[in-house]
């Protein structure tokens, strides 16, 4: 139970890292210097919970997991002119550690935001890259295999030859085909500052997820 206790409250350390405020002044060498911490709370997280005994679903059961989607990325530019929206594509990995949270690490490419503006590129590609917290906060009250859940992180933009730190926020919904494969689909809104402060985008995505 201590162990179980302590890797619930390593994850929501995690998710008010995510909502920090003060993210928005940090520079973009401290986030991307952050992100290895995500991998090893992840890590840490899996060695505490997977050497606990519980008694809950196998649909919000502790464990890793692994996924990849497409998305739809509709842009929010602050910038006048015309700009196309982009499809994308998406991988994430995260660990389990509670039947309501999760941390993972979530890299996202949008292909290109075709724009007329004279002060970007014809085309503009760009990826994101964040670690997340997610909660799901309706567990105990719906049907096991439908999980709806909430999203938070903190990450790296790069768009137009540009790189800085990005915000995520968003949520979605997991259906569990099998304990094993999982169909979701979700919602998530980037907001990135510094040298990318203007590239504001809507993701829309769905995608596969295989739960170990």
């Amino acid at each position: 139970m201590m162990r179980r206790t302590l890797a619930l409250a390593v994850c929501l350390a995690l998710t008010g890292i995510s909502l920090a405020p003060r993210a928005r002044a940090e520079t973009l060498g401290v986030t991307i210097g952050a992100i290895p911490i995500y991998i090893i709370a992840i890590a840490t997280l899996g060695r505490g919970c997977l050497s606990e005994e519980t008694a809950e679903s196998e649909y919000a059961r502790d464990g890793f997991y692994a996924g990849a989607g497409g998305s739809y990325g509709v842009e929010n530019f602050g910038f006048r002119g015309t700009t196309d929206n982009s499809p994308g594509v998406t991988l994430r990995g995260g660990y389990r550690c509670h039947p309501s949270v999760s941390g993972e690490l979530q890299a996202e490419y949008f292909t290109g935001f075709d724009s007329e503006n004279a002060l970007l590129a014809p085309e503009v590609d760009a990826w994101v890259l964040t670690g997340n917290s997610r909660m799901y906060p309706f567990t105990r009250l719906l049907p096991e295999r439908f999980q709806p859940y909430l999203l938070a992180g903190i990450g790296a933009m790069h768009a137009d030859k540009e790189t800085g730190i990005a915000m995520r926020f968003g949520g979605g919904l997991d259906f569990y085909a099998t304990p094993h494969f999982v169909l979701t689909a979700g919602f998530a809104y980037l907001a990135p500052y510094e040298a990318v402060e203007k590239f504001d985008t809507l993701s829309l995505g769905a995608g596969l997820e295989y739960r170990f």
